[in-house]
């Protein structure tokens, strides 16, 4: 297997999702349906029975609260994309009323209209050759800049022109499709940080809180440096870990095989509490943010091994509970968490209409029902076998 196919499998298991808890002025997208329906309201028909767990990992609820019955999902296609070119979805964020979508293979953050126009809007610069990096997770500051991760493949013979592209790059508001105007302000090249996934950025502006997936590890770094170097992890946690297998804690038999340890992944920011998910051990992980900055003791939200290949989240504050994207199952779930014990319901599942989910946002003020959009994207599902990167929008009724 070429290094590229190794990495789009794994990076079906990696791809990092920016919900942007941290963008307070995110407001809003029209929630009107587009595209074609994918599936209505039977698609949670075969979904697996709740599965309750206790939200620390070790132990689980004696039943399933009545209220947790799978909601009825409505799916519908708001565009497809072309792999072919390079349109692999990986993020999606809504800023501004606005949605963003970006394409790991090709470097590039497109717009999507809710009538599923898509228009180019920025270009992040990569390596040759193509498939030496991708670009996962971005977030916006409040001055409207964009903040993008960039990976460089895993190889047992590192391509020096990845690692230099790869970090994390601020793009000048109001975008760009020419890449010469991004700026490099964190690169992997004499780092530790091996595996930039996610990036979301702190209340104040301030600070940038970067994933590493490879490493189990959160980075911490000021936002206005130019090509600067991090060595120190704001935390290491075995709760951010990848498994391979050898973990004593946790271990999900039949975890996605990347290769590596796939563990910190996609990241949000609520007030003073960093959320972290676990893509090998199907954990959330919290960790506050001490009056000086440095980083609380790490702890589990909730684990539970039907979640293993977890990627984006979005987190329902009003009722406790959370939307998980697995995109090794093809599943959205609802994780409630009550008195410490966590129950999963599968609430829309099944290819079609799902090929590797890796990323969900609400919709800001839908009308009546709870809307999110979810990104395809179809990274290892040969073309043949009905391979559909595309954007989705789910309304739970």
């Amino acid at each position: 297997m070429t290094p590229k196919h190794f990495f789009l499998f794994a990076l079906s298991s990696l791809g990092a999702v920016a919900v942007l808890a941290a963008c307070g002025d995110d407001v809003s997208i029209p929630a009107t349906d587009a595209g074609t329906d994918a599936t209505t309201g039977d698609a949670a028909s075969d979904a697996p029975k709740d599965s309750p767990s206790d939200a620390q990992g070790d132990g689980g609820a004696d039943a399933a609260d009545a209220a947790d019955a799978a909601p009825t999902p409505h799916v519908s296609t708001v565009v497809s994309f072309n792999p072919a070119t390079g349109q692999l979805p990986e993020n999606v964020v809504i800023h501004k009323g606005v949605t963003y979508v970006s394409f790991a293979p090709s470097g590039q953050i497109v717009t999507v209209d809710n009538l599923g126009n898509v228009a180019p809007f920025a270009t992040v610069p990569l390596a040759a050759p193509p498939g030496s990096n991708f670009l996962l997770g971005f977030d916006f500051d409040s001055s409207d800049n964009i903040f993008v991760a960039v990976a460089a493949v895993p190889s047992p013979t590192p391509n020096l022109a990845a690692l230099a592209a790869a970090g994390v790059w601020r793009i000048p508001a109001g975008g760009t499709v020419d890449a010469g105007t991004a700026t490099l302000i964190y690169t992997a090249s004499g780092s530790s940080l091996k595996f930039a996934n996610d990036v979301a950025i702190d209340p104040a502006g301030a600070n940038i809180y970067i994933t590493d997936s490879n490493d189990g590890a959160v980075y911490k770094a000021a936002i206005s440096s130019v090509a600067g170097v991090i060595n120190t992890p704001w935390i290491q946690d075995p709760l951010i870990a990848g498994d391979l297998g050898g973990d004593a804690g946790v271990t999900c038999t039949n975890r996605p095989g990347a290769g590596f340890p796939v563990g910190a992944n996609d990241i949000s920011i609520e007030g003073s509490v960093v959320y972290v998910s676990n893509t090998d051990k199907g954990s959330l992980v919290q960790i506050p943010i001490n009056a000086n900055g440095s980083a609380g003791a790490a702890a589990n939200v909730f684990q539970d091994c039907q979640l293993k290949g977890f990627d984006g989240f979005d987190h329902n504050m009003t009722d406790s509970s959370w939307r998980a994207a697995v995109n090794s199952s093809n599943t959205i779930n609802r994780v409630r968490v009550i008195g410490g014990t966590a129950t999963v319901t599968t609430i829309a599942s099944g290819h079609p209409p799902f090929d590797f989910p890796d990323s969900i946002i609400r919709v800001p003020d839908a009308a009546v029902f709870e809307t999110f959009l979810v990104t395809n994207g179809a990274y290892f599902t040969p073309a043949d076998a009905g391979q559909a990167p595309s954007l989705l929008k789910i309304v739970i009724q």
